[in-house]
Order: structure tokens, then C-alpha cells, then sequence
């Protein structure tokens, strides 16, 4: 089972990846790395399944040597006790004389691999030095088992809470995209597992890195490609990657609930057999007074829809509420702050919308929580000057939101804006690059 993840742990990702090496023809130019960060960034940050926030993943392409490891020192030296790393890197593998492992980096030689590539023994002295509790690595590359098979490497490399996930045997080639447009076979196997969300074999909402590996493993084989690897500190759970979508619970009909007094399931059954609104009114007002617990409360929300008096509105909704059934008294609690916009307390205090909104979002209703977290999110950004301060306010909302399709788009534009307020082009460019994917695809 995969430890969940907490409130404060923060996920984040460096994305290496390199396609080109002009200082060595011998090191053929690759098809998939060129888009491997970007579909493997898409499914981390999936809506309603992705652990990690946009901007919380790094991506480093077809960079130098030394900008590649100034980056993993800046990655692993920086992190805290609760972040939870992943580093992946997709590329050229090249083993030394000794059978060591190195990463190919734009400027890397294969006659000179010892002095031009990226080592794995310094990729691991850089996990074993960091702070962070957990490190994940997703290795798809030529020999990418000698990561865990090489000599000179800790069996555990680097200790407590390292994960890795290799696409072949130390020994064996790893497959490259097919054709330009494509992510490697590997690399597409995981972030399909990633971006869906399944699968989750031990049922607990997440999807672990033994998820994950399974998965991968299991369509690498059925494709006849190399044998990914892996190597898992077995002195530490396994950790969460994603979660899995939660399924949005459908109301029940009103024959589905408690029977309390026939008299009352007459009257209800009456007032949604009518057509007439002042007719059925009288009714519902009836029924929700009458104390018979869900025939009353579902009664009360057909008043609040139905009334033109804005107190009996509010009052009904409130009734609702004050029930805490879990389907109705989200919608009511949305319907009070939508409300309470209109007040003439809000209009001097505009926390009061805030908190009623707030209110909705602690719900957690897959259905009702996202509109409300978007507006809470819509509301509190004017009341915050400094950009950067304004994203650490709303963040957990924006994310909320994106929980739900059709909220997804509308919550990466938000955070595109707030970045270029920030002066960050770079990350409002890939918030940009979510929004029109999901503009494109509707269903995603």
C-alpha cells in the first residue's frame, strides 16, 4: 500500500532530456526525447490525478553537461524533508570500460564518456546527500539497469526512500520512438499509467511506483521490448506517484430513501407529481417542516429553488445545510454563497463571500467543491498585491478546480496570468500549452 500523501509533502520533478549530440556523429540523433518531458510533465500534473503542480516541474532539454548537473545539484541540494523528488531522464546511456553507467548530454563523447557524461555515481551522491524523505528516478535509456547493476553503486543507491525504474536490463538496448511526434515506448507506457491514473491494484486511491512499474513492465513485454528494472528500498513503504480519479456519486431517487411517515411521502409525492408552482410550495413547505429527516431536507432544497422569497430561500437552504447530507448540503452550501454575493455585508466586506465559498470547498464533493474552490480562488486574487503571493494563497485552489474538465482550462489560464504577473514566462508558457491542449480536447 502506497503512504499517503500529506498535506505538507510537495512533489516535485526535474525532466532531463537530449536528443542531439553534434560534437559525436557516433551518437545517433533520437526521435522521442524531444517530446518525452512534455508528455510525461502532461501526466504529472493531470488534473484530478497528478501529485505535482505545474510549476514544480523542471524540464531540462538538450542541455550541456554542466548545465545538467548544475541543474541535478540545484534539484536534490535545494530540496526540504517534505518534498518528494523524481528525476527522469531520457536519452543516450552509455557504459564506461568498467561497466559504469553515464546519461549522454548534448556535448557529450562517446570516446570520452568518462569525462563528458553524466555519471551515475554522481546522480547518486547527490540522492544520498539530499534531504528529501523520498527520491523516485525513471530511467529510459540504453542500458539504464546498470544504474542499479554497476559496482561501484550503494545497494540501496543512496539509501532510505530511493525508487528507480529502469527500461531495460544493464545490458540491453532500450527502443526509441518510431516516428518524430512520438514519446519513447517507456516513457509512453508510464505516462499513460500516470495521466489515467490506474492502474491501482491494492485499491487504496493512489497509484504507487509498484503501480507504476507493474504497468510499464507488463506493456513492455506485451510489445516485445526491453525488461524494465527495478530497485526499491525495501526498508520504507512504497511511495504514492498519482491518484486515482474519484468518481463523482450520483444522488439517489427519492423511492431510495427512509420511509418515515406515509403522510409525508403523499404530500412530497404530491408536489412532484404538480406542474404548478404554487401548488407544489405549499407542499414542500410542509414536508420540510415536518421533521422526517431526508424526505424534509430533500424537501427544503425543492422549496429553495422554488421560492420567490428570498428568506424562505435562505432559510431552506440553511435547512439543507444544517442536515449534512452529502450530495444536497454541498449544492445548498454553493447556493448560499452565490447568495451571498448579493448582501449588503459582502459588499463591504468581501471575505464574507470568501468564507462562504470556503465553506463549500471543505465539503470535498467531487462535483460541488471545484466551482467553489475556482471562485474562491477568482475572489482572493484582487486582494493580494504580490503575484508570487497571490499563487501560494490560491495554488491548492486552482488545483482543486482542475479537478473537474470542464473548470480544468479556465484554472491553467489563471495560473498562466499569474506567472507572467510574477515574471515567469517560461512556466505561464507551459500553463498557456495546458490550457489550449485541453481547449483541444474536451473529453481530457
Amino acid at each position: 500500500m502506497a503512504l499517503a500523501p500529506s498535506t505538507q509533502r510537495i512533489y516535485r520533478a526535474l525532466l532531463v532530456t537530449n536528443w542531439a549530440f553534434p560534437d559525436d556523429p557516433g551518437l545517433a540523433p533520437l526521435l522521442g526525447p524531444e517530446h518525452d518531458a512534455e508528455v510525461l510533465r502532461a501526466a504529472l500534473t493531470a488534473p484530478g490525478v497528478g501529485l505535482h503542480r505545474l510549476a514544480d516541474v523542471r524540464v531540462v532539454a538538450d542541455a550541456s553537461q554542466r548545465d545538467i548537473l548544475i541543474a541535478l545539484d540545484e534539484f536534490f541540494g535545494e530540496a526540504t524533508r517534505d518534498d518528494q523528488l523524481l528525476l527522469y531522464y531520457s536519452g543516450h546511456g552509455k557504459l564506461d570500460l568498467h561497466g559504469n553507467l553515464h546519461l549522454a548530454a548534448r556535448d557529450t563523447r562517446s570516446d570520452r564518456i568518462m569525462s563528458t557524461g553524466i555519471p551515475a555515481r554522481a546522480v547518486v551522491d547527490m540522492m544520498t546527500a539530499s534531504r528529501a524523505k523520498a527520491k523516485v528516478v525513471l530511467l529510459d535509456c540504453c542500458h539504464s539497469g546498470g544504474f542499479k547493476a554497476a559496482p561501484d553503486l550503494p545497494r540501496h543507491l543512496g539509501g532510505k526512500g530511493v525508487f528507480v525504474i529502469a527500461s531495460g536490463l544493464s545490458v540491453q538496448l532500450t527502443k526509441d520512438a518510431e516516428k518524430a511526434g512520438e514519446p519513447s515506448p517507456f516513457t509512453g507506457f508510464a505516462a499513460d499509467c500516470l495521466a489515467t491514473g490506474q492502474p491501482d491494484r491494492d485499491g487504496d486511491g493512489y497509484v504507487s511506483v509498484d503501480d507504476l512499474y507493474s504497468h510499464v513492465a507488463d506493456r513492455m513485454a506485451d510489445a516485445g521490448l526491453s525488461t524494465p528494472q527495478r530497485t526499491f528500498d525495501d526498508t520504507v513503504d512504497t511511495v504514492a506517484i498519482a491518484r486515482t480519479p474519484l468518481p463523482i456519486p450520483r444522488v439517489k431517487a427519492p423511492v431510495d430513501l427512509p420511509v418515515d411517515s406515509s403522510v409525508v411521502l403523499a404530500d412530497f409525492l404530491r408536489a412532484e407529481a404538480e406542474t404548478k408552482p404554487w401548488i407544489q410550495a405549499p407542499l414542500y413547505r410542509a414536508v420540510a417542516a415536518g421533521g422526517q429527516g431526508d424526505w424534509s431536507t430533500l424537501a427544503a432544497l425543492r422549496l429553495a429553488r422554488l421560492t420567490d422569497d428570498v428568506n424562505e430561500r435562505d432559510r431552506a437552504y440553511r435547512q439543507v445545510v444544517a442536515a449534512n447530507h452529502p450530495e444536497w448540503s454541498p449544492e445548498a452550501a454553493y447556493a448560499i454563497a452565490e447568495n451571498t454575493i448579493h448582501s449588503a455585508t459582502a459588499a463591504f466586506n468581501p471575505e464574507v463571500i470568501v468564507d462562504a465559498y470556503k465553506a463549500v470547498v471543505e465539503y470535498n464533493h467531487p462535483a460541488v467543491s471545484p466551482r467553489a474552490a475556482l471562485k474562491v480562488a477568482e475572489l482572493q486574487i484582487p486582494m493580494v498585491t504580490d503575484p508570487h503571493e497571490a499563487i501560494r494563497k490560491v495554488g491548492g485552489y486552482l488545483d482543486l478546480a482542475a479537478t473537474d474538465p470542464e473548470l480544468a482550462e479556465m484554472a491553467m489560464l489563471t495560473y498562466c496570468l499569474l506567472y507572467e504577473a510574477a515574471d515567469e514566462p517560461e512556466v505561464a508558457k507551459a500553463y498557456l500549452r495546458r490550457a489550449e491542449s485541453l481547449r483541444a480536447s474536451p473529453s481530457a
